[in-house]
């Protein structure tokens, strides 16, 4: 059976996960006529005005399109090449740490003279997931592992209702209709950033909450990739229901229906809030700076 390809180093993706505050570059490296390797990167705008702060996104591991075998040459062509144009004054490579990418990066940095720094950034993390769900909460601490179970059943008694599997068009009701009313609204760019990226996946998911009245309550979406879910983005109704501890009981269930689908471990994209956020693992990285 052949291994199912990588979405996220697909060009529709990196494509769709550029917000509106940057331009999406990429650079094309070439062996012998040949592409050997592309470089997904994207420079940073202000007033509309490109800035020359180019930032690499390799924290996943899909920042270079490439043989393994070729990743740190490619990289390292890439990095010359951006430097090459005048307007660039910096770059930003967000990568895993002592990997292929950072050797290229301390390669091209010594060859090319550049001044180098480092600073850690906003880890992705993920939540390992066992073969039963009565065994996830047995992970959880006394205190999480009650409010699961408290809240999801006070949510149930409510006569709330909650959807394994939300199409397309609901997902876009569900999120026109929270967008102002979660805690921390979101823009309206960040909502069509959202929703473009898990409309360019292959195996996209998505989940929600309605309140008894067919109020859409929260709702929840990313992709299935393998074993393997990631979420990207969740919003709440907390404005108005913020007794209900909402994002509990929607990752509650969530994690119940990955776990009965097979799937092993659930990533959360730029990190998962508190509770599940103190039994998640940071993915590692590194941010240096050239």
């Amino acid at each position: 059976m052949m291994p199912e390809r990588d979405i996220t180093l697909e060009p529709r993706f990196f494509l769709a996960s550029v917000s509106s505050a940057w331009t999406p570059r990429a650079v094309v490296v070439r062996r012998d006529g040949h592409v050997a390797g592309i470089v997904y990167a994207k420079e940073r705008r202000w007033a509309g005005m490109p800035t020359g702060l180019v930032c690499l996104d390799g924290r996943l591991g899909n920042m270079v399109v490439a043989d393994p075998a070729d990743v740190e040459d490619v990289l390292r062509v890439a990095i010359q090449a951006l430097f090459a144009r005048r307007r660039v004054v910096e770059l930003r490579l967000l990568i895993p740490p002592s990997g292929l990418e950072e050797r290229a990066v301390e390669k091209t940095r010594a060859s090319m003279n550049l001044d180098f720094g480092c600073s850690v950034p906003d880890p992705h993390t993920r939540l390992s997931l066992p073969a039963d769900y009565e065994q996830f909460l047995e992970i959880l601490g006394y205190k999480t592992r009650r409010n699961f179970r408290y809240y999801r059943r006070k949510f149930e008694e409510g006569g709330h209702t909650y959807l394994a599997d939300v199409s397309a068009p609901d997902m876009q009701r569900a999120v026109a209709a929270l967008r102002s009313k979660c805690r921390i609204p979101s823009r309206r760019s960040e909502i069509r950033r959202a929703l473009n990226v898990v409309a360019a996946v292959d195996r996209p998911w998505a989940v929600g909450l309605k309140h008894g009245n067919g109020e859409w309550l929260s709702v929840a979406a990313g992709w299935y990739s393998g074993d393997r879910a990631t979420m990207f983005f969740q919003l709440n109704n907390d404005r108005e229901h913020a007794e209900a501890s909402l994002s509990v009981v929607l990752r509650a269930r969530l994690i119940e229906t990955l776990i009965g689908r097979g799937v092993r471990e659930l990533v959360f994209w730029s990190g998962s809030a508190p509770p599940l956020s103190r039994y998640a693992t940071e993915i590692p990285a590194i941010a240096l700076h050239l």
